[in-house]
C-alpha cells in the first residue's frame, strides 16, 4: 500500500480530476471546468527497487481552457467506417458495441508481472486490486482531443529496464468481459459494404516526442504466445493520421515459439483489443512515457 500511495502522489498532478468510487462498469464523464492546473515531475526512481540515476524529469504543465466538445460524430456518408471509440464522452466506455456482451472499456497495463517496475497513469486496474485498493477506472485526461475539441485518450509514465524488456501500455477491448472468442473483424463492413480491413487512429505526443511505441493487435485467446502482430511507429508533436491495413501493416517480430502460429487471419477473426505500448529496450535512467491517441476506427482500405 505504501507503494501505491508513493506513485498516487507522484503522478497525481499530472491530471487533476479523478474518477473514484465506481466500477470499470461505470461511465466517469468530465467537464472542461473539472481540470485544474498541474505541474508534475515523474521520477523513475519511485519504487524502492529502482535506483537509476540522472533520471528524465518531465513537466507537464495543463492550463484549463473552456474545450469546446467536437460536433456530433455520425456516419458522414458512403465509405464511412465504424467507431471503435472517438474518445468525445471523456469516459472510459468505447463507442463500439455490436457484441452481445456489450462495449468494452478503457485500461492501462505495465510489466509487473514479468518482474518489473514500471508504471502508467492512468494507474492500471490490477495495481488497485494488488494493494486491496478501491478501483478507480480510466478516464481521459487530455484536452482539447483532435480538431480541438472534447477529449482524447492518454497514458503517462515511466518505463523501466528493472525487466530487460520493460514496458507499459493502454488499450481499449472491443468488447465487454468476458473476452473469450472476441470480434470478427473479417465479417463486418463499412457503410458501402466494403470489408473492414483495416484501422484508423490519430496520436501525438508531447513530454515524448520521438519516442517509439507500437500498436498491437491483441487476441489473448488465439496466440500461443506473447508475440502478437503489431506496427511500431514514431510518435510526433503534432496530431499524425495513421491508417492501417491489417494484412500489410502489421507483422509479428518473430522471437514467438508457440505452436501452432497464429496467423492474421486467426488474429482478426477473434481480435479482442487494440493496445498502444511503448516499444524498444529501455535505458538505464528510464524513459519518459506520453502518448495521446483519439478517433479510433475501423475502415475499408482500398
Amino acid at each position: 500500500m505504501k507503494k501505491l500511495m508513493f506513485v498516487l502522489a507522484v503522478i497525481a498532478a499530472l491530471a487533476a480530476v479523478f474518477a473514484a468510487g465506481c466500477s470499470k462498469k461505470k461511465t466517469v464523464p468530465l467537464a472542461p471546468t473539472d481540470m485544474a492546473t498541474a505541474t508534475a515531475t515523474i521520477d523513475p526512481a519511485a519504487t524502492a527497487t529502482h535506483t537509476a540515476t540522472d533520471t528524465p524529469e518531465p513537466t507537464a504543465t495543463y492550463t484549463p481552457t473552456e474545450i469546446p466538445p467536437c460536433p456530433a460524430k455520425s456516419d458522414p456518408g458512403p465509405g464511412s467506417g465504424i467507431w471503435v471509440d472517438h474518445c468525445d464522452d471523456g469516459d472510459n466506455e468505447a463507442v463500439l458495441d455490436i457484441h452481445a456482451n456489450g462495449p468494452g472499456y478503457w485500461y492501462t497495463y505495465d510489466d509487473y508481472d514479468d518482474a518489473g517496475d514500471s508504471y502508467v497513469y492512468p494507474i492500471p486496474e490490477t495495481v488497485y486490486v494488488r494493494e486491496g485498493e478501491e478501483v478507480v477506472p480510466f478516464y481521459m485526461t487530455w484536452q482539447p482531443g483532435h480538431g480541438d475539441c472534447s477529449y482524447a485518450a492518454q497514458m503517462t509514465g515511466v518505463v523501466t529496464n528493472t525487466f530487460q524488456y520493460g514496458f507499459v501500455g493502454m488499450g481499449v477491448n472491443l468488447l465487454g468481459e468476458p473476452l473469450t472468442g472476441g470480434i470478427d473483424i473479417t465479417a463486418l463492413t463499412d457503410s458501402s459494404s466494403n470489408p473492414i480491413n483495416g484501422i484508423r487512429f490519430y496520436a501525438k505526443s508531447v513530454e515524448n516526442v520521438g519516442g517509439l511505441y507500437k500498436i498491437k493487435l491483441a487476441a489473448d485467446g488465439v496466440y500461443p504466445d506473447a508475440d502478437t502482430f503489431n506496427h511500431n511507429f514514431t510518435a510526433t508533436a503534432d496530431w499524425t493520421l495513421y491508417e492501417l491495413k491489417f494484412d500489410t501493416d502489421f507483422a509479428k517480430e518473430g522471437w514467438g515459439a508457440g505452436t501452432p502460429a497464429a496467423t492474421i487471419d486467426d488474429v482478426l477473426q477473434g481480435l479482442e483489443a487494440f493496445q498502444w505500448q511503448t516499444h524498444g529496450t529501455p535505458p538505464a535512467a528510464g524513459r519518459v512515457v506520453d502518448l495521446i491517441v483519439d478517433e479510433i476506427e475501423l475502415i475499408h482500405i482500398p
